[in-house]
């Protein structure tokens, strides 16, 4: 259908664990192409980004042991701010973030931009945490009793010699991401045919707030009900001062556009009463 949307997937490794205090040494950024109308099936990677970044605080005995950190290997890094720039312009085109424990790595990657006075703004990026999809299918299931990335990839039988190692580990990730699709659809997705066939009725929102909000130019839901949830809570962010409720909603909508398509298949613009609809029903209004 010709829209395209980018996910990343980021590691990083850091002088410790406090997100506030602490600073990164090594960052690693994949970034893949994938087809929305598949959004399951293997992306293609158009860039990858590994640094070893000199950090301005001493790397705790602990950290250095774990990621190998020395002065002398770090002795012509560049330090984080020199850097910036280039790991925000990854970051803005992507829909998605993909990471084995994501929400530290956001963290602490947040605190960087902010200490290099490059703010960027995480808040609208869907994040997803392959450590709570790997907990999910492996060890809620008692196939493992580990979440940890050597863990599961031990487990998985995923290449994955140089553990905590930011290049390294966000390609482990995103082999788990994919092996975690696999396990949500119960299906295969390495034969595309097969996955065409296999998924069902799918909700793509597109809305002209997308270079504002980062978000690129769409996001694919597997129901209907998530897809309006969506833009409700886009509308929120948004218009935190609104009142949605019948005109309110109704205007917001001319907005967004909400398609039902099946993979392969012409897309069919959901009609404004039927979210108009399914808003009265689902949500409860706020009130000023």
């Amino acid at each position: 259908m010709g829209c395209k949307s980018y996910r990343c997937f980021l590691d990083t490794e850091t002088t410790g664990l406090n997100t506030r205090k602490d600073q990164i040494i090594e960052i690693c950024l994949v970034l893949e192409e994938f087809d929305p109308a598949r959004p399951f099936i293997r992306g293609n990677i158009v860039r990858t980004f590994t640094r070893k970044v000199k950090p301005t605080i001493k790397v705790s005995e602990k950290a250095a042991a774990i990621n190998g950190y020395t002065p002398e290997a770090w002795k012509y890094a560049p330090y984080f701010y020199e850097i910036a720039d280039e790991i925000a312009e990854i970051l803005s085109l992507a829909t998605e973030i993909v990471g084995h424990n994501i929400s530290y790595d956001r963290a602490i990657v947040e605190e960087a931009m902010i200490r290099c006075s490059g703010h960027e703004d995480f808040s609208f990026y869907h994040t997803i945490d392959t450590a709570t999809l790997a907990y999910e299918h492996w060890v809620f299931t008692g196939h493992i009793s580990s979440r940890s990335l050597t863990a599961v990839t031990k487990h998985l039988g995923i290449e994955h010699s140089k553990a905590h190692s930011a290049e390294s580990d966000v390609f482990a990730c995103r082999e788990v991401f994919y092996r975690a699709m696999e396990k949500t659809l119960g299906i295969s997705i390495t034969h595309q045919e097969e996955t065409k066939k296999t998924m069902t009725t799918m909700y793509l929102v597109t809305s002209v707030f997308q270079r504002k909000l980062h978000v690129g130019n769409c996001r694919v839901f597997m129901d209907f009900e998530t897809a309006v949830n969506y833009c409700y809570t886009l509308a929120r962010k948004l218009f935190p001062e609104n009142i949605f409720t019948g005109k309110e909603i109704l205007r917001f909508v001319q907005y967004m556009r909400i398609y039902e398509f099946e993979p392969g298949e012409p897309l069919k613009l959901i009609k404004k009463e039927r979210i108009e609809a399914l808003f009265s029903s689902i949500l409860t209004p706020v009130s000023s």
